[in-house]
């Protein structure tokens, strides 16, 4: 998990994925709803998203164990050619009204590849 080498020194990191990929990793399939029963400050997800259709649940699993998450979605706006894989097509609208549901505000976007935008969002406080 190569966030890890971008956090501060006592920064407690738990890596999740649906197999191990280094010593610690939490396993779990998010695709078939399983989600870690770990509370944290700050949940990071990068490059997944596109890939769940149960994208809702993911989400809302994880407001229910963090107060802030920051991750990467390209939105139908930023990739409106969308990759084979790719299981969903959501609008940035659509994915700022879902979050602000399960209460959580954007604080910050930014582009962060050509096709994909970067989002912070923190439970409860409006930023932006």
């Amino acid at each position: 998990m190569h966030i890890r080498k971008y956090l501060n020194k006592g920064v407690k990191y738990y890596g999740c994925d649906y197999k191990k990929r280094e010593e610690g990793t939490l396993i779990c399939d998010l695709s078939i709803g399983e989600f870690p029963d770990v509370d944290v400050c700050t949940c990071f997800m990068a490059g997944v998203l596109e890939y769940l259709q149960n994208w809702r649940d993911v989400l809302r699993n994880m407001s229910l164990h963090c107060n802030q998450i920051v991750m990467s979605y390209s939105t139908s706006e930023e990739a409106e050619v969308r990759d084979a894989r790719w299981v969903n097509n959501i609008s940035e609208i659509e994915l700022i009204r879902f979050l602000e549901s399960c209460g959580f505000l954007l604080n910050e976007k930014k582009k962060v590849t050509f096709n994909s935008m970067g989002y912070n969002f923190i439970k409860g406080n409006r930023y932006v």
